[in-house]
């Protein structure tokens, strides 16, 4: 009797959580996304890292409080298009220009869908989108960008790249790049 209770498999349930895993039999694991020190990492955890938040946030609005003015064979047009001025109606400029210089550090990438065109033909506003919303896929040469079940296409997304190489549909960022480092700054802080 004690032989058949002892050869039954038990199958533990798993319960995860944002630092690893626990199942019922009480073991602990921590393997995510091919990261050797066991953390979570993405974007949210990275800016836990005090190092990693003071950094892209003095980046970011150092970026923010530039002056954006418009150029045209080399002379400044006034007056500055619209777009330039308030790019997002619900936002500063300086909000606006911070978060895209954030994501771009953070992710590689900063996605908007472009408002529609004014009388010379170009926008006069655009609309931020999350960056883990966005797929881009390739059809017929052409570029499409998936938002949530949306596609558009390319002449109606604003798409910022930061370092990327050839043939790279998006951007690099500090988040996948250095997934290792941070990982280790996160277990040192949890430990």
């Amino acid at each position: 009797m004690l032989g058949k209770l002892l050869k039954r498999g038990i199958q533990p349930s798993v319960v995860y959580t944002a630092a690893g895993y626990v199942d019922s039999l009480g073991r602990v694991g921590r393997a995510f996304q091919s990261n050797w020190s066991g953390t979570y990492v993405d974007t949210n955890t990275t800016l836990g890292v005090p190092a990693m938040y003071r950094g892209t946030t003095l980046i970011a609005d150092a970026i923010g409080a530039l002056d954006l003015n418009a150029y045209r064979r080399g002379r400044e047009v006034t007056p500055c298009p619209k777009i330039l001025e308030r790019p997002v109606p619900t936002e500063t400029r300086m909000a606006t220009i911070s978060a895209m210089a954030a994501a771009l550090i953070l992710d590689g990438n900063y996605y908007a869908v472009l408002g529609e065109p004014e009388d010379n033909g170009l926008p006069s506003q655009f609309y931020p989108v999350a960056v883990d919303r966005v797929n881009i896929k390739e059809e017929r040469g052409r570029l499409i960008y998936r938002i949530d079940a949306t596609d558009y296409a390319a002449t109606e997304i604003l798409h910022i790249k930061n370092f990327c190489l050839p043939g790279d549909y998006y951007g690099r960022g500090v988040v996948n790049m250095q997934r290792q480092a941070i990982g280790k700054a996160i277990a040192i802080s949890e430990y």
